[in-house]
């Protein structure tokens, strides 16, 4: 599916998908890894993600963010395992230093590096569909979903204008719903 001249990313859905793209990240780059794992933690834009210093995350239990400069002002809080990661990619890192620097230093990595090394994992994990830098967000999304099934919250959590936008956005569409609601119908 093609949108404004873009290719259109799917979450990844499955739990065991995501472990095995972790693993593999983790084999090739520790970076490479952190990244993977602080994207679909935080479900932020990839320039949000690229933006940011080490001293905006470390030791830091959460951190606000003016989502893609939009204005609106997101506030991530860090789970106790996302904490660890943190620390510990941090740990010998110059506090101004970009959090994910190009080999210059004075700008982030490419999208494109990350584009890359997210499909090369997804690919090696046998994750199957359009896999970008965006499906970590909306990894995030999905799972957020998944979890509280409220559709309100993950609209508030993205900014989106609807409800169904944010499911949307997600990948999940009226037959998922559907499914979904099947399962969850009380049995009379």
């Amino acid at each position: 599916m093609k949108r404004a001249g873009r290719q259109f990313v799917e979450p990844i859905r499955e739990k065991e998908k995501i472990n095995l793209m972790k693993q593999y990240l983790a084999e090739q780059s520790y970076r490479n890894y952190f990244i993977f794992v602080f994207g679909i933690n935080t479900g932020l834009y990839l320039s949000d993600i690229l933006a940011l210093r080490v001293k905006d995350i470390r030791n830091k239990d959460y951190i606000k963010v003016d989502e893609n400069g939009s204005g609106r002002i997101r506030t991530i809080v860090f789970s106790n395992g996302l904490k660890k990661e943190i620390s510990k990619y941090t740990d010998y890192k110059n506090e101004e230093q970009l959090l994910f620097p190009s080999r210059k230093g004075d700008k982030p990595i490419g999208r494109q590096t990350i584009w890359r090394f997210i499909n090369d994992a997804a690919r090696a994990s046998g994750v199957i569909g359009n896999i970008g830098a965006h499906t970590m967000r909306k990894t995030y999304g999905f799972h957020l979903y998944e979890r509280t099934q409220d559709a309100v919250s993950l609209q508030m959590e993205f900014g989106h204008k609807y409800p169904s936008d944010s499911l949307r956005y997600i990948g999940i569409d009226e037959k998922t719903i559907i499914k979904v609601s099947r399962k969850l119908a009380v049995q009379i």
